[in-house]
This record gives C-alpha cells, sequence and structure tokens, in this order.
C-alpha cells in the first residue's frame, strides 16, 4: 500500500517532482546560486595550472623601472626607444598595453617618435577603451590617437567583466558603442599572427545582433578566462632593463611582447580566482593568459541554457523517478552517487569540453 502511495506514477509524487522541477528553473533562471557556482568554479580552475608559454614576455611597467625612470606617466620618447630596441631584438609583436589618447601639448615631438617607432615596427597592437567622457557624461569609445592608430597594426578593446563579488573571471570578446565592432585586443592580435585562422572568433553570442543605440555598450562573444597559474605566472622583465638593451636578444627574439604596467598603485590590477583581492593580477597579465588560452582553444564558454536545463532535468529525475522503488538505505546511497555524478559532470565539461 504505501508503495502504491508513493509510486513515480502517484499523484503526490508527481506534485512533487514537478515542484521541485519548477524549482530548480527557477534558480538556474535567476542565478539565485551564483556564489555557489563561482565557489565551485574558482577552486577548478585552481587545479587547471598549466606552464607558461615560452614565446610570451612581459616587459613590466613595475616599480623598479619607476624607481630609474621616475614617477608615471613617462615621456612618450621613452615608449619610442623602447620599441626601437624590441624592433631591433626581433620581437615577433609587440602589445603596447598604454592607451596614448591624447596629444603631448608639452612635447609634440615626443608623438611623431613614438608614431614613427609604431610604424618601424609594423606589429605593433593599441589598446582602445569605452569610457565616460565626464562624470555622469555621455559614453565614448576612445582610440589612440588618429596618426598612431593608422601607424599599428591593430587596436582592440582591453575591457575585462567583474562578477557581482568584484571577482574577474570573464571578458567579452567583441564590443562596442551601438554594435559590437571592436575586437578584444588578444583577437586582434592573434589576426596579426594567423589572419586565416581567426576570422571566426570563439565565445557565446549575442542572440540580439540588431544595431541600437550609440550610448548603449553591445557586447557578443563571452568568454571564461582559463587562468593558467597565480600572478608573476608569466615572464616578466623590467621595462628599464629593456629600455637599456641590457635584455639578451634570446629574451626577446621571436616572442609575443605585453608591454604593461605591474606597479601595485597604478591601478591597472584585478581580482581573479587564482589571486583573490589580496594579490590582483596585472590587466596586460590578464591578456597574457587570455592569448595563451586562445591559441591552445580553451577558452571557456557558459553551458547553452537548453542544455543547463536539460541537464539539470536529468540529474532531478534520476532519483525522482527512482527513488520510490528502492530501500531507504539504497535511496541514501543514490543521493549520494548523484552528488558526485554532479560534480564530476561539472568537471568534465569544463576540462574537457570547456563549458
Amino acid at each position: 500500500m504505501s508503495q502504491n502511495r508513493y509510486s513515480p506514477a502517484s499523484p503526490e509524487w508527481l506534485v512533487i517532482s514537478l515542484l521541485l522541477c519548477a524549482s530548480v528553473l527557477a534558480i538556474m533562471h535567476s542565478d539565485w546560486l551564483w556564489r555557489w557556482d563561482h565557489l565551485l568554479y574558482d577552486a577548478q580552475n585552481k587545479t587547471w595550472a598549466r606552464p607558461a608559454p615560452e614565446d610570451i614576455v612581459i616587459v613590466a611597467i613595475d616599480e623598479h623601472s619607476l624607481s630609474q625612470l621616475g614617477r608615471w606617466p613617462w615621456s612618450r620618447r621613452l615608449h619610442a626607444e623602447l620599441l626601437h630596441q624590441l624592433s631591433d631584438a626581433g620581437a615577433r609583436a609587440v602589445v603596447l598595453d598604454i592607451l596614448f589618447a591624447e596629444p603631448d601639448q608639452a612635447d609634440p615631438e615626443a608623438d611623431r617618435a613614438l608614431i614613427e617607432a609604431v610604424r618601424a615596427n609594423g606589429r605593433v597592437i593599441l589598446p582602445l577603451a569605452i569610457e565616460r567622457s565626464r562624470l555622469g557624461g555621455r559614453l565614448v569609445e576612445t582610440l589612440p590617437l588618429q596618426p598612431l592608430q593608422d601607424a599599428a597594426a591593430a587596436v582592440g578593446h582591453v575591457h575585462i567583466e567583474l562578477d557581482p563579488d568584484g571577482i574577474a573571471r570573464r571578458l567579452y570578446l567583441k564590443q562596442g558603442l551601438g554594435f559590437a565592432r571592436w575586437s578584444h585586443l588578444s583577437i586582434a592580435l592573434l589576426r596579426l599572427l594567423q589572419p586565416a585562422a581567426w576570422q571566426s572568433i570563439p565565445g557565446a553570442r549575442n542572440p540580439s545582433d540588431t544595431p541600437t543605440s550609440a550610448q548603449t555598450i553591445v557586447l557578443d562573444n563571452l568568454v571564461m578566462v582559463p587562468f593558467s597559474g597565480p600572478p608573476g605566472h608569466f615572464p616578466r622583465i623590467p621595462y628599464v632593463q629593456v629600455l637599456d638593451g641590457e635584455t639578451p636578444r634570446q629574451k626577446l627574439q621571436d616572442k609575443i611582447v605585453l608591454v604593461g604596467v605591474t606597479a601595485v598603485g597604478l591601478g591597472d590590477s584585478l581580482p581573479t580566482p587564482v589571486s583573490g583581492r589580496n594579490q590582483p593580477m596585472p590587466g596586460v597579465e590578464i591578456n597574457a593568459t587570455l592569448i595563451d588560452a586562445l591559441r591552445l582553444g580553451v577558452g571557456i564558454r557558459p553551458l547553452p541554457t537548453l542544455w543547463q536545463s536539460l541537464l539539470a532535468g536529468v540529474l532531478l529525475l534520476t532519483p525522482l523517478l527512482s527513488m520510490p522503488r528502492l530501500l531507504p538505505r539504497t535511496a541514501l546511497a543514490l543521493v549520494g552517487a548523484m552528488l558526485l555524478l554532479t560534480l564530476a559532470i561539472s568537471g568534465v565539461l569544463l576540462h574537457v569540453l570547456h563549458f
């Protein structure tokens, strides 16, 4: 009698099943458990260590360089000389992760020197930013100086999303005002090095591709960053050491060189799943991580909503349909097995399928 009452076909069990299914769908689509999702994702991300690639190096605007060259910002003549040093050393490409949006009114010749150095190198990528023109003002796309932009091989955005807990885990490989016209700096670099291989951009697509208001930031091609190690994982060479010609040629030859700020206090570092708030990662190293991950094909994408729903349904309905037929002791073992299976599926999706 008890088995008939609580069989999978009984009204009580059907009501319980429907309520649980509705609850799971509500939790999924309202993102109530985002803290637990991020906790699990961060724990798995920390196990995803991989060696730093030998062909990516960071030229660091660090504390030592600041002590030698003076307070920031530096003259653009220094950046021009650095580019000449990198060109002479045979760097494969240079990401100059510094925004030069305004002309140097005090030293116009410094601008011309930098423009000539960028043009002479021929493989320099520059950043752009989407920001407000003033407090409460209009959104604008802040690009490098037009002559500098013309001299560069490409430009790309460097924006990184922060989750509600203030941790940087994800970014959009395309974005722009009105429509997503700008590729991320990493894609701009990869297209320069392998143009045929990077016409298609990975990541979760924006379902709406309709142009919208020029004051709306349109985002597309969402990826999660698969961090390969904590801050300092990628090799760094002090800026001043390269500038003075003290760096052996083999450390720069045929390398992808990213030039950017690593000094604490210059505001270009973010907390990440592998660093936390106490040891933020410089933006230039996040860009290096993404370049490496995209080349390896391990960019992480969110699982499509349909597949999330189907997978959740299978994981939920399996015990619901089985438990009424089982003894209490066996049912408890099934619950434990389903818990472990859920974690295992999450790990396989992340590390094997990159979802």
